[in-house]
């Protein structure tokens, strides 16, 4: 029985279903991006920027947010728990409950399978805001091929759809890139250096 279900769902459902909705959804984002970032760009005021965040343990983007702050363009916001608020007013941070409580321009996520994440779906904050990704993580190129924790699931639902990603090296965005073939086109890839690793910088 499981193989018949393998079988229907590789030879009749993705390429019927799963594959034209998942087109359907990619296109749409393009066209709602286009529309935004025009209106962003031309925006009087501020335009908010809003991180969503996984937890202390994996904020990454502390020299992106004081960076946006000492810019006359940017709001910076931080949306985290009630718990963990204290942790980001400490660093100088402006903290918000929720994607509710903020009227966002540009949206960062910075991990696909935190419970933040899934709250709010790339695809439907796409409808109000530029959806970007910084990884919290450096992750190592897998060898051999598409890395595990590339699952179908993650790619359709988050890599694809997002305005634009911002990957640690040239090196790893080009295989950043490769890994959502056939849709590789679908998001903007771009190698900008890790944000962790400006306390370097600044340190030196």
């Amino acid at each position: 029985m499981s193989l018949i279900v393998k079988v229907f769902k590789r030879e009749i459902y993705h390429p019927f279903v799963t594959y034209p909705w998942f087109l359907l959804k990619v296109l749409m984002c393009r066209f709602r991006y286009e529309k935004m970032r025009q209106t962003t760009v031309e925006k009087k005021g501020k335009a908010c920027v809003a991180f969503l965040t996984a937890g202390p343990a994996k904020w990454k983007c502390q020299s992106v947010y004081d960076e946006l702050l000492w810019t006359a363009k940017y709001e910076p916001v931080v949306i985290c728990d009630d718990v963990d608020s204290e942790f980001y007013e400490h660093l100088g941070c402006v903290c918000a409950a929720g994607l509710e409580d903020v009227s966002a321009d540009i949206v960062i996520y910075q991990d696909p399978w935190s419970p933040i994440a899934e709250r709010y779906p790339v695809w439907r904050v796409s409808r109000r805001a530029l959806c970007c990704y910084i990884p919290y993580s450096i992750e190592s190129i897998a060898q051999g091929g598409r890395s595990e924790r590339f699952d179908y699931h993650h790619l359709a639902n988050f890599h694809c759809l997002m305005y634009a990603c911002f990957q640690w090296s040239e090196d790893y965005a080009r295989h950043y890139a490769r890994q959502q073939f056939p849709w590789e086109w679908a998001g903007r890839t771009i190698g900008t250096g890790h944000p962790s690793l400006d306390l370097y910088y600044g340190n030196a």
